[in-house]
């Protein structure tokens, strides 16, 4: 039988604040200011266009707000089936196969919204991630002071770096990262105590290769250089999936413990970014009236020729198709 402790839930609810300030700011736009400038026509026959700018940053807050609140319910619903699964083990999982299917599908339904390690997308502004576990080299072990040497053959470049005498976990991190920084791969540590490298995923052969890796014979064989094949992370969901299968007691009870926190964490993160959102859209709102613009904007369009004016918008406003079409719908 395997039995896990409940763990704390508190703090994780499907109703918060924040997306009350959300709906807020989007209810805002409802509230009109009639003294916004009107559109005018300039010498060269356009339009001005600085309402649909505002309209256009509206847009992009407001799909910023969109992908916020999907993550959050993608980082729910991994929370829920945490749950379900803490309670299913610590009765007896009896059908542990079920239970994989179940965190297979959910792992298909989050990924557009999360990363491989359950964070959301929506807070990070770099490509996508592919990562690498060290699972072959102990770095993280008490031991004497030694200078290691990495060299990415399919790179053409390596470092080197110099771990002191009881080095901690945090410090070992930090001086590879610091190394490896100039080839921008991010090094994290792993649950299980490893070294885990980040680098775009365009770039994801500099470490699916073999690392060539040379030390003096403390943490690494000295003499020539030792090819170690590093491990590509698997999803947070794959791993708890195989672990249940392999009914791994141990394992399982460390990880949902690790996922619940950080799924708390994001969750957490969400809600200030979905916050902050409804500030920026309560600003942005303030004198808007979709009335007025569509009006204002008929009314400019029938003065001429409707696709020169049409281009001359889309030039200056650089707003979709779709938001053209969506401002003319009733004047077409």
């Amino acid at each position: 039988m395997i039995k896990l402790t409940n763990q704390n839930l508190d703090g994780v609810s499907q109703s918060s604040t924040s997306h009350k300030v959300a709906a807020a700011g989007v209810n805002n736009i409802s509230r009109i200011d009639a003294s916004d400038k009107k559109l005018a026509k300039n010498s060269a026959g356009q339009v001005n266009a600085e309402r649909f700018e505002r309209w256009a940053n509206w847009g992009i807050v407001q799909q910023k707000n969109a992908q916020a609140q999907s993550a959050e319910r993608s980082l729910m619903s991994v929370y829920r089936e945490l749950v379900t699964i803490n309670r299913a083990v610590s009765s007896q999982v009896k059908n542990p196969q079920q239970i994989s299917d179940s965190l297979k599908q959910l792992q298909h339904n989050i990924s557009d919204d999360l990363s491989s390690n359950l964070q959301p997308k929506v807070l990070s502004n770099q490509a996508e991630q592919s990562q690498f576990v060290l699972n072959t080299v102990d770095l993280f072990s008490v031991k004497p002071a030694e200078t290691i040497s990495m060299v990415l053959p399919t790179a053409g470049k390596s470092v080197s770096f110099h771990l002191p005498e009881g080095a901690s976990n945090k410090e070992v991190v930090g001086i590879v990262a610091k190394a490896l920084a100039p080839l921008h791969i991010g090094v994290a540590a792993h649950a299980d105590k490893q070294l885990v490298l980040s680098i775009k995923s365009g770039q994801s052969r500099q470490l699916a290769e073999p690392v060539l890796f040379s030390g003096e014979g403390i943490r690494i064989p000295a003499g020539n250089p030792v090819p170690v094949q590093l491990q590509a992370q698997q999803h947070q969901l794959t791993e708890l999936a195989q672990n249940i299968e392999n009914n791994k007691t141990d394992e399982i009870k460390s990880q949902i413990a690790t996922m619940q926190n950080e799924v708390k964490r994001s969750i957490a993160t969400l809600r200030y970014v979905i916050s902050k959102v409804g500030q920026e859209t309560k600003q942005l709102t303030v004198n808007a009236n979709i009335d007025n613009v569509q009006t204002q904007l008929s009314q400019a369009l029938q003065q001429g020729d409707f696709g020169s004016r049409l281009t001359g918008l889309l030039a200056q406003a650089n707003i979709s198709r779709d938001t053209t079409v969506s401002l003319l719908k009733n004047h077409t």
